[in-house]
């Protein structure tokens, strides 16, 4: 009887420790949930127009496609995670969930705006939030303090709220994908809130391009199926081979694409040398029908306009 008495007094003070520690477990679940990210933006401002280089410029898919998202900061954002629909109820269903990729110039130290909301409103007030990169391919995202509204919703631009970023994407012409990890603290302006920081949830993968200047002409001449294209940008990555040399620049690109042709598998002309394939009388050059080798013919002005 002695024996099992004092085993019963020694899981007691057991028992009492795993409930509390049950109970911390549980809270931490629930705060980690407590704060929701539902977008951001990155070509989000509507000064400037399509190629204002302080934040993204704007990209569609190719030709005749469009990107799912809005330039210029209209609609909901590069970036959507909104299951609950709360954004805007009236939109397309694909607005729930999105991830375009965006473009930058090199070297740009940009903002981008983020929506939250909180499922705690009139509890959770404000936190200061903030987002760390996963790998090495994104900068982190510094911290500010976001005030919540009596919805739930982050006050800011239609919700939207400006974080800063630590530095630039990118210091050379490059592609790049990564994550981000969300954190808030600090909640109600309490600096003993029981458990600091709070992961939150996670964004991306954000593909990324950097380029070294706003692109001249022919894109962005008014039109919109002249913003640059993601598909043109993936096939100079990907095929061309672009943003693999540290030391990249405007000077050494025009050397890759002209090494490139060579071994691209079109032919020239020998025949019917001055007459162009793959530009038009009007001047306009089939980049499509380019990238996809449609024509297995080409002359030295169709390789030539490419490099634009």
């Amino acid at each position: 009887m002695r024996q099992t008495r004092r085993v019963a007094r020694v899981n007691t003070p057991l028992k009492r420790m795993c409930l509390v520690a049950l109970l911390f477990s549980l809270l931490i679940v629930r705060d980690s949930h407590a704060i929701l990210l539902t977008a951001i933006k990155f070509d989000h401002k509507k000064e400037g127009g399509d190629k204002n280089p302080d934040d993204g410029l704007a990209l569609r898919k190719n030709f005749k496609t469009e990107l799912k998202h809005k330039p210029n900061g209209e609609g909901s954002g590069e970036w959507v995670s909104d299951p609950l629909h709360e954004l805007d109820p009236s939109i397309n269903l694909d607005v729930r969930e999105r991830n375009d990729p965006a473009l930058y110039v090199v070297n740009k130290v940009c903002k981008i705006k983020v929506r939250l909301r909180t499922i705690f409103p009139g509890i959770y007030t404000s936190a200061i939030v903030y987002a760390t990169p996963k790998g090495t391919k994104l900068p982190a995202v510094k911290r500010k303090r976001v005030t919540f509204d009596a919805k739930g919703i982050s006050v800011g631009d239609d919700g939207y709220v400006d974080f800063e970023l630590a530095t630039h994407f990118s210091d050379k012409i490059s592609k790049e994908s990564d994550s981000w990890d969300w954190h808030f603290e600090k909640v109600n302006d309490d600096e003993f809130f029981p458990f600091n920081p709070i992961h939150f949830g996670s964004s991306g993968p954000h593909t990324i391009y950097t380029v070294e200047q706003v692109p001249n002409l022919p894109w962005y001449d008014g039109k919109d199926t002249t913003r640059p294209w993601t598909e043109a940008l993936d096939f100079a990555f990907n095929n061309v081979g672009l943003g693999q040399d540290p030391f990249e620049n405007l000077q050494t690109v025009p050397k890759k694409l002209t090494d490139f042709f060579h071994t691209y598998g079109l032919k020239y002309d020998v025949k019917l040398g001055a007459v162009t394939t793959y530009v038009t009388a009007k001047e306009h050059f089939d980049l499509t029908g380019f990238m996809m080798k449609s024509k297995p013919l080409v002359i030295c002005v169709d390789t030539a306009v490419s490099l634009r």
